[in-house]
């Protein structure tokens, strides 16, 4: 995946000869670029100054599906949006599940040995997270059976959704993660900020393997890269307020064009 970012290099030259705004923001500071980053969350690329760039992305998993898918469809590709909301609302559920079992004290390393067993079924994954979730909230989660088809039609048998019916879908996907985003914040200083530390430690751990090890990279330091949400679907809102597909569609209209995304469907 792509995401801009600033090349700190540049910026350190830049302040120097003291040319940068006295007033700026992350949208508007010069240096930016696009850089990669993948699987790992660790964020590369070279800019167009050619200084190598090393950081580590901070969000969370679901949010960073939720927003591709949400891009994905706002720029028209449906098939690709179902696919990343599907993946969003089960990460959200496994973060869900791991969160709440180490709230009850449960250890880490019993936790990852009981993940092992689950994280390649998402069967097994889904009953986890139903049991936790109702051990927890005391009711049963929101299922819907017509929208658990469509996305297996679409993720299994190929099948390419129209615009309608992807909306559908990302209308009921949109309020099952805030469904959870909403218990979830209940532990943001305890068991939930230490599932989020883990996460980011083995990203900036690798980010910080390769820096020592590329001599192009020592040059500068490595960057926790945290990027403006496109939506309200994240942990850390100081008021946080749930908001409709709809609503979110509109928000990242608007966070993606101030971003520099261009499109004819936006």
């Amino acid at each position: 995946m792509r995401i801009v970012v600033h090349c700190t290099s540049c910026l350190q030259t830049l302040e120097q000869q003291s040319t940068i705004p006295q007033s700026v923001s992350f949208d508007t500071a010069p240096a930016q670029f696009i850089a990669d980053y993948g699987d790992d969350f660790v964020v590369r690329g070279v800019c167009p100054r050619d200084h190598k760039y090393i950081g580590y992305l901070t969000k969370e998993r679901y949010d960073v599906l939720f927003e591709s898918a949400l891009l994905s469809f706002l720029m028209g590709f449906e098939l690709e949006a179902v696919l990343g909301f599907a993946a969003s609302l089960e990460r959200a559920q496994e973060l869900f599940t791991l969160t709440s079992l180490r709230a009850t004290g449960m250890e880490p390393a019993v936790l990852e040995k009981m993940w092992k067993q689950v994280n390649r079924q998402s069967e097994r994954q889904l009953g986890a997270f139903l049991s936790q979730w109702l051990t927890v909230t005391k009711e049963v989660f929101t299922a819907n059976n017509s929208m658990t088809e469509f996305r297996n039609s679409v993720v299994h048998r190929g099948h390419i959704p129209l615009r309608d019916d992807t909306a559908r879908y990302a209308t009921w996907i949109t309020d099952r993660l805030f469904d959870i985003v909403e218990v979830l914040r209940r532990w943001e200083d305890g068991a939930l900020k230490e599932i989020r530390n883990s996460h980011v430690s083995a990203a900036h751990l690798i980010a910080v393997t390769e820096h020592s090890a590329d001599p192009e990279l020592q040059a500068m330091p490595i960057v926790s890269v945290n990027p403006p949400s496109l939506t309200r679907l994240h942990l850390h809102a100081s008021a946080f307020t749930r908001a409709s597909f709809s609503e979110v569609c509109a928000m990242a209209r608007q966070t993606a064009k101030h971003r520099g995304f261009k499109s004819t469907v936006f």
